[in-house]
């Protein structure tokens, strides 16, 4: 049965022909009422705003869509992180993202160049007006990066993520947890298994539905098991 069909609306209004495709919908996540939408090729060409620095990039964006009473999805707020967008190889906002709760998670497909490639992981919460505000960002080292974060769907004061070292080939599960005001990465580890410093696990950068985290226990595919 045909319901609904969703657009992010400065997509629909604006020129993002521009832009080529926002890529809406690259990555999808429901709870409860609540639907995420990622468009990591979004730029402000799509939105028809003043974008700094006069460039024509792909900043990415985060659409949130909230079901009404009457059974339709509205949206109600986009996460746009304009910092990311100068440059050909930074940005595209919203390659993973994971939302439990109020809390969401985004990450990018990187946030830094100069002395190391690296990406790192943005948390937002939703506010009591019903907006996001960034609340935790990671201050990763070069040549690390983050991906296929989930954050715990039973106890949303913890998250999962991929993270891999560029510099040593290897890549791990970190989990977060949050402090009494801070988030803190608690532990880093690998299925017993599989050798870290096999490119397997959890598939790729790119790669979809990989991990999953629930309540104490964490599912992780990578290119030939599932653990």
């Amino acid at each position: 049965m045909f319901v609904q069909s969703l657009f992010g609306s400065d997509i629909i209004e604006g020129n993002s022909i521009q832009c080529a495709s926002p890529l809406f919908g690259d990555r999808v996540s429901l709870t409860n009422n609540t639907l995420t939408i990622s468009a990591p090729w979004w730029c402000p060409d799509c939105g028809n705003i003043e974008e700094p620095g006069g460039f024509d990039e792909n900043y990415g964006c985060v659409y949130i869509f909230e079901l009404q009473g009457d059974g339709t999805w509205l949206e109600t707020h986009q996460i746009i992180n304009l910092e990311l967008g100068y440059n050909t190889q930074l940005g595209y906002f919203g390659l993973s993202l994971s939302k439990s709760g109020d809390r969401l998670s985004v990450i990018p497909k990187m946030t830094q160049q100069v002395g190391g490639n690296k990406n790192d992981l943005f948390l937002y919460e939703k506010q009591n007006d019903n907006s996001w505000l960034e609340t935790f960002r990671t201050n990763a080292p070069p040549n690390t990066r983050y991906s296929n974060v989930r954050i715990n769907e039973v106890n949303t004061d913890s998250l999962a993520v991929i993270k891999s070292r560029l510099d040593e080939n290897s890549r791990t599960i970190s989990i977060f947890n949050k402090g009494e005001s801070i988030w803190e990465e608690v532990i880093e580890f690998a299925p017993s298994d599989i050798d870290p410093s096999s490119n397997s696990l959890g598939a790729a950068h790119q790669s979809k539905n990989t991990l999953s985290f629930l309540e104490n226990t964490i599912v992780v595919t990578d290119e030939d098991h599932e653990h």
